[in-house]
């Protein structure tokens, strides 16, 4: 359930115990809707309601605010009496349901304070205060004091999430955005909903976004002179001294604090913060700055002040003295998964860098090697075609390189272009046989690479056509290239171990640091081949680095693993987090190869488990369209979320023959180990003995212990084995696998019940809750087969979200005007349909999204 929903919740829960509530949040966040929704809810249970609203203009004028708010008797001249209004004021509060709110309450003015204060010091009224935090915080917070209603429940309204910002978006403009545009306006915006859509119909006014194939499509900048009035209400007030900082800000990008109050003394940062103009991010023992909202950096960089930029030019250069290193530090290793707007405008920021930076180096000086390294950023940065054809034609006017190394690079360039974006892949073979024999050294390295494409695109390569990767006389390079090429060939065919012992060779010679996709190898060949632990934490630290690091491409590369690993473990929140991650920095994903796929695949299989069928099928539509063939490695197989989706529809067989046929293909392709996961898929849907029989041998030949225990579970479930399931769970929590160890646990308890025998049931149960002590509280998910079908209706699903937040059947039936009977019979369809006993457990079954 999402934080504003909760926070509605709680907010009402206190006003109706009789306490009050202080909400917090910049200008756009949402205060006024969600005092708004409260303001209802109460009126429609008939309180009074007496609404006080700040007006910065009528801040120094007596009684404004009281007035303006309905106490007839505040006044409007001479001959007043104080006494009067309060007396009016506390009649119209009465005695009982009463709710008095002071919105925007930095600007009421003093006399109305007094008036509110003396009313509230004869009776303890339940009381609503919205503001802004910052500096007047110690002036409201006096008058709070002399209200004598000390709050009960703070609301700090901040951003909203990537989906969430997206859902608002959609809801307003009656279409979805295309997800590189969501990127940008949730970079840009903060996570504000009030910029955000000020910035979308500002930009469908200009022309700037326009609808393509039902999506909006932004091109260029979100800057427009529309936004200036929203900007001026934020910079109104600023000295001469904050304008400044906040304009190097805007031009340098990011900068340590403690560069910043070189230049400006330890005041202005401080009062900049205590606007909420800047944010500070930790980085190993300094910290960062960032412009907020990140929108102001357009606005700085759009303006036409050249003097004004020559002089803080100037300024810089004698703060700095020529120290640019101060300017562009990008580590950032203390921030979670979660995606916030200003770690995406970090990353946008850092690319747009490296962007400049490379721009800069072929004007400066043209070669293969500037131009190779602009075409690598370019595609990074999510270039059309197009674009980077006209990059590439522009090394033909470019003398051919010295270097093999040069040369080569360029080559491998130009296929993966064939190869990812182009999708010309007989050519990208042909120049790839072709050019090998050019380079006596490094020729291999395109054989290799030919290795690698035929093993994605054809039934098999034959790897006995690579060179011995233990032949000292070859180039280090190649020896490490075609260890990896063997690694990645024998994972796929379901040998871990030897994959990992090729990949440990590539270790042993090789001094530059591993890439994102060998380290990727590695992890998912410890995982498979019975190190778990070993993976999960390979896969922490490097989604950690590369978070710290700013790179995209690392950051999508090792989300998709991280969402990978996590979807087998059963830790459902962290691989949605992983996934929203990776999507909220933009599409199309060029690289790392089929991430994009992987992540949508995942995705749509996320949702068909928590039983959001409407999700998963919009999520369906996005991977049937992608023009790419399924992944040969694990996550990207269309098959295996079609298959979860058929059966969250209500047709569990049905799904577990599509996970079977995709199996198959992927089998037939060469894809063993990917197979293999896509038929314990069918298993977990459709455990019959027949089904088991046909996929046993191809199961059984996979040199992992992973398979082989999967395998024990299913035979146990046939066989309506408890005792053989219990000990393969054991097995299972041995081995490091606990959310499969927790799913043998539960079934060994099913099947004893089904027999009749409490006992054994019993001591399966305490087997399972003493392994779910064991493990970090929300981590690892025992993964009940036959809860994957289960599909909630809208209204159960709104409902179960109401639950999860706490929420008893009188509340819920109140918030969505229903008879608490209705309620009852809809909680009743849901537990059936989740299989749970109380509703207390719905959240160890359950997650919806939203």
């Amino acid at each position: 359930m999402d934080d504003r929903a909760v926070s509605f919740r709680k907010t009402t829960e206190i006003i109706a115990s009789g306490g009050s509530v202080e909400i917090l949040g910049e200008h756009g966040v949402g205060k006024s809707h969600l005092v708004h929704q409260i303001v209802e809810h109460f009126r429609n249970l008939t309180w009074r309601v007496i609404e006080v609203r700040g007006i910065y203009a009528y801040r120094t004028t007596p009684f404004a605010c009281l007035s303006l708010a309905g106490v007839e008797t505040a006044p409007s001249g001479r001959g007043f009496s104080v006494g009067a209004v309060v007396t009016e004021l506390a009649a119209l509060l009465g005695d009982d349901d009463a709710l008095l709110v002071l919105e925007d309450a930095d600007f009421i003015d003093d006399a109305s304070w007094g008036a509110l204060s003396a009313v509230c010091s004869r009776k303890r009224i339940p009381t609503i205060v919205s503001r802004l935090p910052g500096s007047s915080r110690h002036r409201v917070g006096n008058q709070l004091e002399g209200l004598s209603i000390a709050p009960g429940f703070g609301v700090r309204l901040g951003p909203l999430g990537f989906d969430e910002l997206a859902a608002v978006i959609e809801r307003a403009t009656g279409h979805p955005m295309h997800p590189s545009t969501t990127s940008s306006v949730f970079a840009e915006s903060g996570g504000n909903v009030g910029l955000a859509l000020t910035m979308v119909r500002a930009a469908i006014h200009d022309g700037k976004m326009q609808l393509d194939r039902g999506s909006w499509v932004a091109s260029g900048t979100f800057w427009s002179n529309a936004l200036i009035p929203y900007v001026d209400a934020l910079l109104a007030e600023l000295t001469d001294e904050q304008w400044d900082a906040l304009e190097i800000l805007a031009l340098l990008g990011i900068v340590e604090l403690d560069t910043l109050v070189e230049f400006t003394g330890h005041e202005v940062p401080t009062q900049l913060e205590d606007l909420a103009l800047i944010g500070l991010y930790p980085s190993a023992g300094r910290l960062l700055v960032t412009v907020q909202p990140p929108l102001l950096v357009d606005f700085f960089r759009q303006r036409p002040a050249a003097a004004r930029r020559h002089k803080l030019s100037k300024m810089l250069e004698a703060h700095l003295g020529g120290d640019t290193a101060k300017a562009i530090p990008f580590h950032l290793p203390e921030l979670t998964a979660t995606p916030d707007a200003p770690f995406v405008r970090l990353v946008h920021e850092h690319l747009r860098n490296r962007m400049l930076v490379a721009q800069s180096e072929w004007s400066r000086s043209p070669s293969r090697t500037t131009l190779a390294n602009l075409i690598e950023i370019s595609v990074s940065a999510g270039a059309t075609q197009e674009e980077l054809e006209e990059l590439f034609d522009l090394a033909a006017g470019l003398p051919a390189e010295a270097s093999e190394a040069i040369m080569v690079r360029w080559v491998l360039l130009q296929v993966d272009h064939w190869l990812f974006i182009s999708r010309e892949f007989d050519r990208a073979l042909t120049t790839l046989v072709e050019e090998s024999g050019r380079f006596p050294r490094l020729g291999p390295l395109l054989n290799v690479r030919a290795f690698e494409v035929q093993g994605a695109l054809l039934p098999q390569a034959d790897p006995d056509l690579l060179p011995d990767p233990k032949d000292t006389r070859l180039d280090v390079r190649v020896r490490v290239a075609v260890h990896e090429a063997l690694g990645a060939h024998l994972l796929r065919d379901g040998n871990p171990a030897a994959a990992r012992a090729h990949y440990a060779a590539a270790e042993s010679i090789d001094v530059r640091p591993p890439s994102i996709e060998r380290t990727g190898f590695v992890i998912m060949t410890e995982y498979f081949g019975g190190h778990p632990d070993l993976a999960r934490t390979y896969a922490e630290q490097g989604l950690a680095a590369a978070r710290e690091s700013f790179d995209n491409l690392a950051i999508r590369g090792f989300c998709y693993i991280s969402a990978l690993i996590d979807i087998f473990d059963g830790r459902y929140w962290r691989a949605e987090e992983s996934i929203r991650l990776a999507l909220s920095l933009g599409e199309p994903i060029r690289q790392p190869p089929f991430v994009h796929l992987s992540l949508i695949v995942m995705g749509a299989v996320l949702a068909a488990v928590r039983g959001d069928l409407r999700t998963a099928q919009l999520l369906q539509a996005q991977y049937e369209a992608l023009p790419v063939p399924d992944s040969l490695l694990p996550g990207g197989t269309r098959g295996w979320a079609s298959a979860h989706i058929t059966a969250a529809a209500g047709d569990a067989a049905a799904g577990a023959d599509l996970a079977e046929a995709g199996g198959d293909e992927l089998w037939a392709r060469g894809s063993k180990l990917n197979a293999g996961l896509t038929y314990l898929t069918a298993l977990d849907l459709d455990p019959t003995s027949d089904r088991l029989d046909r996929l046993r041998e191809r199961l059984t030949s996979l040199a992992s212990e992973y398979f082989a225990r999967r395998l024990e579970l299913f035979e146990s479930i046939v066989a309506g084995a408890a005792g053989k399931a219990a000990a393969t769970g054991t097995q299972l929590a041995a081995g490091g696998f606990y959310g499969d160890a927790l799913t043998a646990y539960r079934v060994a308890q099913n099947l004893a019940e089904e027999a009749g025998d409490a006992a054994k049931a019993e001591a399966h149960k305490q087997q399972y809750d003493e392994l779910r002590a064991e493990l970090p509280r929300e981590e690892f998910g025992d993964i009940h087969a036959e809860n994957l079908g289960s599909q909630l209706t809208a209204r159960e699903q709104e409902i179960t979200r109401l639950v999860l937040a706490g929420a008893t059947n009188q509340q819920i039936a109140d918030r969505l005007v229903l008879s608490v009977r209705t309620i009852e019979s809809h909680m009743h369809r849901i537990m059936k349909k989740t299989g749970v006993r109380k509703r207390g457990d719905l959240a160890s079954v359950v997650n919806l999204p939203g």
